[in-house]
């Protein structure tokens, strides 16, 4: 057992997730303001509702868009949603607005060695 400080003091707030999902108001504040911890920064279903908002569309309006009920929507926007890729594009269609996940992202420096994803290839193989 090592002294000093127990474990628990030991501990970032910034590592501890909160006991419950946050309400969408403080979330989109939070985001607003660049105080969101990075793994909070992109709840679909929040992402999804903040996109819907920006446009003026009601759930209702917006089910009717995309041919679907509203408490469909409803339950997409819901902090714990896992929106299939298929719905998110529809909803950026209905909304005529991209969700701009690369534009509004917290930025992280950029590390040595290729860029993730992409492959590190040989150039072509000079023939003989």
């Amino acid at each position: 057992m090592s002294k000093g400080r127990p474990a628990w003091a030991r501990l970032d707030p910034a590592d501890l997730s909160p006991g419950k999902p946050r309400a969408f108001l403080e979330w989109r504040t939070l985001r607003t303001w660049g105080k969101l911890p990075e793994r909070e920064y992109y709840v679909p279903g929040y992402l999804l509702r903040d996109l819907r908002e920006q446009c003026g569309l009601t759930q209702a309006e917006l089910a009717q868009r995309l041919g679907t009920s509203q408490q469909a929507v409803s339950s997409a926007e819901r902090w714990n949603s896992n929106p299939t890729l298929k719905l998110v594009f529809a909803w950026q269609r209905a909304c005529n607005s991209p969700i701009g996940l690369a534009e509004k992202g917290p930025r992280r420096p950029a590390q040595g060695g290729p860029a993730r994803g992409s492959r590190n290839r040989p150039g072509p193989v000079p023939s003989p």
